[in-house]
């Protein structure tokens, strides 16, 4: 029961990880002023849905550490906060952290 319960849990975790790089590479996106492009999916996709799940076990918590890290240090904005801050004194002040544990 034990080793089911932490298994949840990993996928849990994992899938907040996926969750919360795609809010951030859109964040990004939007704040480099880049298109942002919503995936579509037809037919096929969906009858092959194992390929979407081989996609998000690739983004790893370094992934997701590291872009947050680019929009705090590059664009001054923080995910989990949801602003954009006018410098990174106002950054360092007023948001408890890059994490979403901090928040």
């Amino acid at each position: 029961m034990e080793e089911f319960g932490s298994r949840k849990k990993s996928q849990w975790q994992s899938r907040r990880v996926v969750v919360n790089f795609k809010k951030a590479q859109a964040a990004l996106d939007q704040l480099e002023n880049k298109e942002v492009v919503p995936p579509e999916k037809n037919e096929d996709e969906e009858e092959e849905g194992g390929e979407e799940e081989e996609e998000e076990e690739e983004i790893t918590e370094e992934d997701l550490l590291e872009i947050l890290m680019k929009l705090r240090d590059e664009h001054r904005y923080c995910l989990f906060c949801g602003c954009q801050y006018e410098s990174m004194e106002a950054l360092l002040s007023h948001c408890p952290g890059a994490d979403e544990d901090d928040h």
